[in-house]
């Protein structure tokens, strides 16, 4: 991420297996989690 790029930087995450259907993952939740650990 370069110095000058502030606020969100990844817009939105879809997790998947290779033949299945992608399910989106709530970026503001994942955030929290890896703040509190």
């Amino acid at each position: 991420k370069p110095v000058a790029a502030k606020g969100q930087y990844i817009k939105s995450v879809t997790l998947s297996a290779t033949m299945g259907p992608g399910v989106p993952l709530n970026v503001f939740k994942l955030s929290n989690v890896t703040k509190e650990q």
